[in-house]
């Protein structure tokens, strides 16, 4: 079974855009997770292309933002290429399954502090 489970960062903001599948149009969210991988000296960041489709890409699309941590799961595929240099190089990407949001929710969606001490215990 192809299924790759990361946790880690988004490198940038997602992008939402919508494609046309046949008669109905369809939302699809792609970004870049940084996820660390190895221990001690060997410790390196992989860098995983994401895509997300319908109802969740429009989440994604809303509530993530660069540096949101993030868990995907999902099949994964790897596309050889040449790079700026001339060489090759490979991509990892994953169509997500299933995101799930770790970063806290932003500031202006937290609950205000309450001076009341009855909440606070």
């Amino acid at each position: 079974m192809n299924r790759l489970d990361i946790i880690g960062n988004l490198t940038r903001d997602p992008e939402l855009k919508n494609t046309k599948t046949g008669n109905d149009t369809v939302a699809v969210c792609n970004f870049t997770v940084a996820a660390n991988s190895g221990f001690g000296d060997h410790r390196k960041t992989e860098f995983v292309r994401v895509n997300v489709w319908r109802g969740q890409a429009e989440s994604c699309a809303k509530y993530l933002r660069k540096g949101s941590k993030v868990s995907i799961s999902g099949p994964a595929t790897v596309s050889a290429y040449l790079n700026n240099e001339g060489k090759p190089a490979a991509s990892l990407e994953l169509r997500a399954d299933s995101v799930e949001f770790l970063s806290p929710a932003s500031a202006s969606e937290q609950k205000e502090p309450s001076d009341d001490i009855d909440e606070l215990l």
